[in-house]
């Protein structure tokens, strides 16, 4: 019997995580996909600063960390924040690489967004030269109110797998349905819980689903 390799998936914060708190609280994927995949884990380049973190305990200071910084009076600076963001994966994907595959939750679900439109464009495609990967996942999201951004929200973007909660509190279902629609063929799997990745035994089912066509797509075609 073919004993067949584990997906390498590089796992991609939200807003306010870190490495380690998306790693906790993604530990149910990683014991129950073990099998199929090795979950690989980030973190972003910006720290929030201290005036907008919601933990203020010195003693227990936990760091929070963005893509880029979206509180309310606070300039969106594309080139200065955002850039570095994009080339901060690009050093991830050349130190812990290769991947056959990213998923991004909330804001890490936006930058997932953005490098599979910039895989498509060959003028920014120099931005991220060791960037690659077979497929993509984002959980928890829906399309960015940052105008700069609007350039990467086309249905070029191939996006495998889009993971939407009913109930959740901060990102609309139906906002969230729409961002669909700027991607090429996706599968939607929505369920019934909030912002977060679901990991019970109907979800995990999914996912083994989606993985294991993804071993067998990932084994057919090269990086």
């Amino acid at each position: 019997m073919e004993i067949v390799k584990p997906l390498r998936i590089l796992m991609i914060h939200g807003y306010r995580q870190n490495e380690y708190i998306f790693r906790d609280k993604t530990g149910g994927l990683r014991k129950n996909l073990k099998n199929l995949a090795e979950l690989v884990y980030c973190e972003a380049f910006h720290d929030i600063p201290k005036e907008y973190r919601l933990n203020q305990n010195e003693e227990q200071e936990i760091k929070e960390k963005c893509w880029y910084l979206k509180e309310p009076g606070c300039k969106f600076d594309y080139e200065q924040d955002f850039e570095k963001s994009i080339r901060h994966l690009d050093e991830v994907f050349c130190e812990k690489g290769p991947f056959d595959g990213i998923w991004g939750f909330s804001q890490g679900a936006t930058m997932v967004a953005v490098l599979s439109k910039l895989l498509t464009d060959e003028k920014k495609s120099n931005l991220i030269p060791n960037v690659k990967f077979k497929f993509a996942i984002i959980a928890a999201t829906c399309k960015s109110s940052q105008n700069e951004l609007d350039k990467f929200y086309d249905p070029t973007r191939k996006i495998n797998l889009h993971i939407i909660g009913k109930c959740d509190k901060l990102v609309d279902y139906n906002q969230a349905l729409v961002l669909s629609e700027y991607f090429k063929d996706p599968k939607v799997y929505p369920h019934e819980l909030g912002h977060f990745v679901p990991a019970k035994k109907n979800d995990i089912m999914v996912y083994s689903e989606f993985l294991k066509e993804m071993i067998d797509y990932c084994n057919c075609k090269k990086i």
